[in-house]
């Protein structure tokens, strides 16, 4: 979920200069903290190009995997999830035990 946050005047300044060498060089401003991306300056067209791409592969793999298991009880699927679910618990369960 994307969040807005209130800038400062000071912020404001160089996010504006940064966005405006990024438009005229055709770069990226990605900013690094400790060794490691915390952000990218994008424009936002190419953000909800990005986003728009991502959520049609999303409900193409959705509906990719609804064909590929229409034929299936889901009764039956339930029944294996609660299986599958119950021996990792079990698993877990006894790991713990033996851990402590």
């Amino acid at each position: 979920m994307a969040r807005t946050i209130v800038a400062t005047q000071e912020v404001m300044h160089l996010v504006n200069q940064l966005a405006r060498d990024d438009e005229r060089t055709g770069d990226l401003t990605i900013v690094d903290a400790t060794g490691g991306e915390v952000a990218v300056l994008l424009d936002p067209a190419v953000y909800h190009d990005l986003v728009d791409k991502s959520d049609r592969r999303d409900w193409a793999l959705i509906e990719k995997s609804r064909k590929a298991l229409e034929h299936i009880d889901p009764d039956e699927v339930d029944r294996e999830v609660d299986a599958v679910v119950e021996e990792v618990r079990s698993e877990r369960w006894a790991a713990e035990k033996g851990a402590a």
